[in-house]
């Protein structure tokens, strides 16, 4: 192979490893329990285990309202996730190092939310399941 060749294909893995999509937030994704007797305590303690399997850290702001943030070697991102007995929310706050411009961000970002996500409905169905 020729150097211009691996030259040319260097580049294109770095660059396919740069690419940036939109925000993902996650609005007011719904879940419901068989029993009603599920706290706002008991929904932000399963969203902040979640969290916190991943590696987040979790900084409860008030009754409905979790700071969130990701460190990851340089890269830092953080959200506010709010939820009331039935919905929860991921929403973009800032970050570092993730190439944030006009509402697009690296895809790990995106990644990491959608992980974070996962994470929680799974507690929340946890939760559901236990009451």
């Amino acid at each position: 192979m020729s150097k211009r060749f691996l030259s040319a294909l260097f580049f294109c893995v770095i660059l396919a490893g740069c690419v940036t999509k939109p925000v993902y937030n996650v609005t007011n994704q719904t879940f419901s329990y068989s029993n009603s007797n599920v706290t706002l305590d008991d929904v932000a303690e399963a969203i902040m285990q979640a969290g916190e399997v991943r590696g987040w850290v979790m900084e409860k702001r008030s009754s409905n309202k979790i700071a969130a943030s990701l460190y990851i070697r340089t890269h830092v991102s953080m959200v506010d996730i709010t939820f009331t007995e039935t919905e929860f929310s991921i929403e973009y706050v800032d970050s570092k190092n993730l190439k944030y411009k006009n509402g697009n961000i690296h895809t790990n970002y995106n990644r990491w939310i959608r992980n974070l996500e996962h994470d929680i409905r799974i507690n929340l169905s946890r939760l559901a399941r236990q009451n």
